[in-house]
């Protein structure tokens, strides 16, 4: 066997450490135009972080979570439309989720979802009205409730046994406009430190915790690209 003399390896080095150096430099700026991007449409369709109704489906979801095992990975974000003259909360709403759903970005999620064995078609979803409990599905997104009170009609989806998205549309500021809710949660989770809980609880309780950052930063621009596909008074959405 042949080993490569230290004469010969030291000029293949040097070839590396310029290679290496352009593909650190071209990931930090492929990063930058990601952030700027982010930050951009998030900023544009104004999305700001809300708390969870307390009295929302999530919201006594969350508090029974908390109450339970201690501990719970949610958010909530909010934006305000123009409510357009004549229409309800509730057909905003669906205006919303459908806006959501087949939104570009929320598209590849379904795109990876159906590789997975879990499909689901912007046809079907244009058709839907998001008002089946128990039968109105986008890919592992089973809707568990729907309903309206006093200001606000709510969505509530299930995609594990701990897992839940909520779609709101609560009155605005003023008499013409609304403001747009979208909220996740992983319930059960130990609060952290869980060093005392059992092997698998610790996992979950890491993997929550340490993903949801990303998951924030995601949740918010998916609002923001269904909030830029509704239209806007005399402005078009976005396709």
């Amino acid at each position: 066997m042949r080993f490569a003399s230290r004469d010969s390896f030291a000029p293949r080095l040097a070839q590396l450490v310029p290679m290496g150096s352009r593909l650190l430099a071209g990931s930090a700026a492929a990063g930058s135009l990601a952030l700027g991007w982010w930050w951009y449409r998030v900023t544009r369709a104004g999305v700001h972080e809300v708390a969870i109704p307390p009295d929302s489906a999530l919201g006594q979801q969350v508090a029974a979570s908390l109450g339970g095992s201690g501990g719970c990975a949610s958010d909530a974000f909010a934006c305000i439309v123009p409510l357009p003259r004549g229409v309800q909360l509730a057909a905003l709403n669906e205006r919303y989720m459908r806006a959501f759903f087949t939104s570009p970005l929320f598209r590849a999620e379904r795109a990876i979802l159906a590789a997975a064995g879990y499909p689901s078609t912007d046809a079907e979803i244009a058709v839907m009205r998001f008002d089946r409990p128990g039968t109105d599905r986008v890919a592992i997104f089973d809707l568990t409730s729907r309903s309206a009170s006093s200001g606000l009609d709510e969505a509530l989806y299930s995609w594990s046994p701990s897992g839940r998205t909520w779609f709101g549309v609560r009155d605005g500021p003023n008499a013409h406009s609304a403001e747009l809710l979208c909220g996740s949660a992983i319930l059960d989770v130990p609060a952290a430190p869980f060093s005392n809980a059992p092997l698998g609880e610790q996992l979950k309780g890491a993997l929550a915790y340490s993903f949801w950052p990303l998951h924030r930063a995601y949740g918010q621009l998916l609002l923001a690209e269904a909030r830029l596909r509704l239209p806007t008074g005399n402005s078009p959405p976005e396709s």
